[in-house]
């Protein structure tokens, strides 16, 4: 059995400096997240009037953590729509399709003005 490269590594003992560091880190990185999740909650907000985009819900916060409730669409993500492909690949006629959907969306998005 091979072994990880980490265990073989030391831990690390946190110490007063190192915590504090790591909490002020995770607080900017939480500030900045929050700050991104409003402006796509706001983004998302502004096309609700577009059948190409998933209907917005809310964005709700519980404790520290923020998150957007939003239309679950199917089939699914990307990802699975290709691994349901013949040898998980898109044809040509799927690729079109997909590129002509996704151009559909960006032209929605320039016509709200993002």
């Amino acid at each position: 059995m091979t072994r990880a490269p980490y265990d073989e590594a030391e831990p690390i003992e946190p110490n007063a400096e190192w915590v504090a560091s790591v909490q002020s880190d995770l607080r900017k990185a939480s500030a900045r997240f929050g700050s991104l999740l409003r402006n796509e909650a706001e983004i998302l907000r502004c096309l609700q009037s577009s059948s190409r985009f998933c209907t917005l819900f809310g964005l709700f916060r519980k404790g520290p953590t923020q998150f957007l409730a939003m239309e679950l669409l199917q089939p699914g993500n990307l990802s699975t729509l290709i691994k349901r492909q013949p040898e998980r690949r898109c044809s040509p006629t799927v690729a079109l399709a997909l590129a002509h959907e996704m151009l559909a969306c960006v032209r929605a998005l320039h016509a709200e003005g993002f």
